[in-house]
This record gives C-alpha cells, sequence and structure tokens, in this order.
C-alpha cells in the first residue's frame, strides 16, 4: 500500500521503491448491479470479533464493536421509515452471546445475522447480494474484503487507515470515516440510505477503478516493469 511505501521512505531516503497492488480477480468477483427500489439495504461485516494477542484493540481490531453500536444508532433513528435495513455480521469468533452484550439487546430486534466465517465462494455470494459492506478496521493493511467489495459493486464504507483509502474515494466510490467513532459511522449509514439515487453511479465508478488499479492479472507485469524501471 501507498501507506507502506511512505514507512519506508521514512526509514530508507530516497530508495527506489514502488507500490504493485496484488489486486483482485475481477472474473471471481464480477460486477452485480445493486437494486434498491424495494427499499431493502443489506449491510456486509465480515471481520468478526477476534481478540488477538498483542493488539491493542481487543475484539474492536477489525472495528465490530464501533460498527455493532453504530448500527444500533442507525436502526433506532430510522424505525418507522417504510424501509428494511438487514446486517450480516461474519468472521472469527462471532457467537450470538457476544453480538448481544455487545447490543444490550437481540439480534432479531436490530434485523442482525450471523453467518459465521465464510470461505471465498461464499463470500463472493454474499457480496453479490449486499448493497453495502463495511470495513471499520482499527489498524490495517490493504484488505481484500475492501477490493472484492468494491469489484462487486458494493458500497464500500471503511476507515481511513492502512490501504482503505487506496481502495476508497470518498463519497465518489464510497464512504471513509475515522477509525472507531460510531457516531460518524452512523451517520454515513445514514447518508446512503437518504442518497440511494447516487449509488448506481458510485459503484459503477468503483468498479472501473478497480479495473484500472487493482486487477489481479495485471500484477506480474506490473511487478515486471517496476524491476525494469528500478533494478
Amino acid at each position: 500500500s501507498k501507506e507502506l511505501e511512505s514507512e519506508v521512505l521514512k526509514h530508507f531516503p530516497k530508495p527506489k521503491v514502488a507500490t504493485i497492488y496484488r489486486g483482485v480477480d475481477l472474473e471471481e468477483f464480477g460486477f452485480v448491479p445493486k437494486d434498491v427500489a424495494n427499499q431493502e439495504l443489506k449491510f456486509l461485516y465480515l471481520g468478526g470479533l477476534s481478540a488477538r494477542k498483542g493488539n491493542p484493540f481487543g475484539m474492536n481490531l477489525k472495528g465490530g464493536i464501533t460498527l455493532l453500536k453504530a448500527w444500533k444508532s442507525f436502526i433506532d433513528q430510522n424505525a418507522g421509515t417504510g424501509y428494511t435495513y438487514s446486517l450480516q455480521f461474519g468472521g472469527p469468533d462471532v457467537t450470538q452471546e457476544k453480538v448481544e452484550n455487545i447490543l444490550g439487546d437481540s439480534i432479531a430486534k436490530y434485523n442482525i445475522q450471523l453467518p459465521g466465517y465464510l470461505d471465498k465462494f461464499s463470500i463472493s455470494k454474499h457480496m453479490a447480494d449486499a448493497t453495502v459492506v463495511v470495513v471499520p478496521s482499527m489498524a490495517e493493511g490493504l484488505p481484500n474484503v475492501a477490493m472484492e467489495a468494491a469489484a462487486t459493486g458494493c458500497i464500500v464504507v471503511g476507515t481511513k487507515v492502512g490501504g482503505i483509502p487506496e481502495v476508497v474515494e470518498d463519497r465518489e466510490t464510497g464512504y471513509l470515516f475515522d477509525a472507531g467513532d460510531e457516531n460518524s459511522l452512523t451517520q454515513v449509514f445514514n447518508e446512503i440510505s437518504r442518497n440511494l439515487d447516487k449509488l448506481p453511479q458510485m459503484t459503477a465508478k468503483s468498479r472501473k477503478r478497480m479495473e484500472s488499479l487493482f486487477d489481479s492479472k495485471s500484477f506480474a507485469e506490473n511487478y515486471l516493469k517496476a524491476y525494469n524501471t528500478n533494478g
């Protein structure tokens, strides 16, 4: 990612450095136009609730706790609007008990489903069905989930950390917010729900960005080009 490139430049002034994106298989994650005319918005999160050893964020490393709190506020604020909002909350170490302890209420009340840990085939199917994919990480590299979601035609909502801003152009191809800021995330959800007419244009632009910068077929060619230029 560009963030990693900038870190290298801090420690090794003027080295020959190039950022090469591994990218995503654009055939496996093909573009699926989203139908929002039925007044249903489907949100997807796949980061889980793992508390990896040595990380300062505990179960919120991938932002799952931030998301659940923001989601609760969003649903409370939009009760009775006539729209249906659902959240597929997946990933490692997710249990109903953990989620309901964070919510302080039942998952049914907030229309949350727990698909568990998904394999690659299941991920592409869930993304094809989703409208919005949330990547609320507290710390991150260049997450595959963000690239795959953008390629599929989902609106990606992510934090301003790691390589996420390289995938998402704020309010052009998706939405960015400050990591850990549940209120800002709630505001983003509200903005999406009130501007559904913008989604087709945003997702089409996002797909074109993936084709231009993040096509896995270009990885070897770009690697060779960087080698010949900097070698």
